[in-house]
């Protein structure tokens, strides 16, 4: 899966941690936690059950040298929004840039996705699209963004489909914290 964006200045994340549940950001106040969507993956297990482009990512994310990835899920306890956050360690900084590349333009093309600046992280990239049915619009918004030899790609999901951007690029900046 990938989205489109424009990246910002800021302060580029610095390799940390290679072990992806550590970069795994800690929600703000206000959001639960989703464990039966939360934990570990692998490479067999985000293609068949978590990626909408199971052969492309597959073949991304081989080529990346990936190793191992973690998941965490929250929603607004008060509802209308859901978050979450991938985290994928690849064998190095060049092969987390492939595969954020890859799904900047995945969130293209087969999205249709806008890009937006996301301020405050240098190289990360935002996109939003629509998603859900007639009856239960859905409007997501992505950031992309590396720390090293991981790739992050936080995921908020807003029923208010005029919500901007600003939960996904919370997370994202408590992500790139929490992988230094």
């Amino acid at each position: 899966m990938a989205v489109t964006a424009c990246g910002s200045g800021g302060d580029a994340p610095t390799a940390g941690s290679t072990d992806p549940a550590a970069a795994l950001p800690e929600p703000p106040p206000g959001y639960v936690a989703r464990l039966e969507e939360s934990g570990g993956f692998d490479l067999d297990r985000y293609a068949a059950e978590l990626s909408i482009a199971p052969d492309a990512d597959r073949a991304v994310l081989e080529a990346a040298g990936f190793t191992r990835g973690a998941v965490r899920a929250w929603s607004r306890a008060e509802g209308g929004v859901a978050v979450t956050v991938y985290v994928f360690g690849l064998g190095d900084a060049a092969g987390a840039a492939a595969v954020q590349e890859h799904f900047v333009v995945d969130g293209r093309e087969l999205l249709g996705a806008d890009a937006f600046e996301v301020p405050g992280i240098a190289g990360a990239q935002g996109a939003s699209y629509d998603r859900g049915t007639a009856a239960a619009p859905t409007r997501v918004h992505a950031v992309y963004l590396t720390n090293g030899p991981l790739f992050v790609n936080v995921l908020a999901s807003h029923l208010d489909t005029g919500a901007g951007p600003d939960v996904a690029v919370e997370f994202a900046r408590r992500a790139a914290a929490a992988g230094r």
